[in-house]
Order: structure tokens, then sequence, then C-alpha cells
């Protein structure tokens, strides 16, 4: 499974293209599963955290961050943030 998924990359890079923002810290407001906030964490050095109301979502993302984490080991997760490792 491709997580983030292709056209989630797409975007963000569009994105970081346009703004040129790839160090800091990102804040993805309904972040749903997950896909933006790690499409950010995968392609910068943001420090992304992803807030999301629903809990179905939520658990989603959860799951597809540690997922991702354990092929990649540069994506975790701590008290709800995802966030790219130094």
């Amino acid at each position: 499974v491709d997580w983030p998924s292709p056209d989630a990359m797409q975007t963000v890079r569009h994105i970081l293209a346009q703004t040129g923002s790839n160090k800091g810290f990102a804040l993805v407001l309904g972040a749903g599963d997950g896909q933006w906030a790690g499409a950010l964490a995968r392609l910068t050095g943001l420090t992304v955290i992803g807030i999301e109301e629903d809990a179905r979502l939520r658990d989603a993302a959860r799951a597809a961050v540690k997922a991702d984490a354990a092929r990649r080991r540069d994506i975790f997760e701590a008290a709800g943030m995802f966030r790219r490792s130094q």
C-alpha cells in the first residue's frame, strides 16, 4: 500500500514549490487519515502536527504512521503528533 498516496505526495510537492517552506513546524488541521501530514514529514524537515477530531480517521492515521515508520524508520508518532526525526 502506498502511504502517503501518490496524489498526496504530488499535492504536497506543489505546495512546497509555492511556499518554499521545508523547515520548522507544520500544523495540519482536519488531518483526516494523515496523508498530507505523512507526505510533509516524508518530503521535508518539518515537524508535522496532525489534528483530527474524528477518532476513526485519527486511528487510521496513527496506524499508517506506525506502519510507515516500521518500513522507513524516520517518521514516528508521539502524543498524537507526526514528526520527522532529526
